[in-house]
């Protein structure tokens, strides 16, 4: 199961098998995903409408409990390599930075005062943000050619 944050493109990679239930998968995604990125406004999802909203419940039922939340591995690569989207890699997006190694995204001990220097890591962060954005809406249109390419037009009036 492939699961991709649509801002940053990050990938998160989770072995299942073809089988498994809803209940397993929101399990999966509970450990995999809002560990690290928090319950999702939207899912997009290639399943149809019952399967999500089965997802969704399993989900929130789960989420109401204690977990032991086991550290994920994730494809360190492909979470490092840019997004054609976006220009810059899921990791620079999510963390503001390319890590060389795995070790490099530990979190760092944490101050009770803002230093200047996070600050304008900050806002540094905030530019970067915005300039991913104009990245997408510019390669939106592209997407959504490519997309279209092979679909019939329809016109809205009848031919009677």
């Amino acid at each position: 199961m492939v699961l991709v944050h649509r801002f940053s493109k990050m990938a998160h990679f989770v072995l299942r098998h073809k089988t498994d239930d809803t209940n397993y998968i929101a399990e999966i995604y509970f450990k995999e995903i809002i560990r690290l990125h928090s319950i999702p406004k939207t899912i997009m999802s290639d399943r149809d409408s019952k399967f999500l909203s089965h997802f969704w419940t399993s989900l929130v039922s789960k989420g109401l409990r204690d977990w032991d939340l086991k550290q994920p591995y994730t494809k360190f690569a492909y979470n490092k390599a840019p997004s054609y989207a976006t220009k810059h890699s899921p990791f620079e997006c999510v963390y503001g930075v390319n890590p060389l190694t795995p070790i490099n995204l530990l979190p760092l001990p944490s101050e009770s005062r803002v230093s200047y220097v996070v600050e304008l890591r900050a806002k540094g962060m905030n530019k970067l943000h915005e300039k991913v954005r104009n990245h997408i809406k510019k390669a939106n249109p592209a997407y959504k050619a490519r997309a279209n390419k092979h679909k019939k037009q329809w016109s809205s009036a009848r031919e009677i």
